[in-house]
């Protein structure tokens, strides 16, 4: 599994969401899981669960995001 994490400003949320929706329905690619959280920051941090390594660098690419391995996640981005 390949992780996409995307951070935005809250007042990005609408706008965000829409993005990622336009992605995946046009690349016709399935996320295994879509998290949200706000964080205390004030920001917004998507997370987008891919079993194809090449879906997954395609929207974090398009969405200005990182992707993790799942074995690589960071303790601070870990589930």
């Amino acid at each position: 599994m390949y992780i996409v994490e995307i951070c935005r400003q809250s007042a990005e949320l609408h706008n965000t969401i829409i993005q990622i929706r336009i992605w995946v329905q046009h690349r016709r690619a399935e996320p295994h899981s879509v998290e949200l959280a706000f964080l205390r920051d004030g920001k917004i941090r998507f997370r987008l669960q891919f079993e194809n390594a090449s879906d997954a660098s395609a929207v974090a690419q398009f969405c200005h995001g990182e992707v993790f391995p799942e074995q690589d996640v960071p303790d601070a981005l870990a589930a």
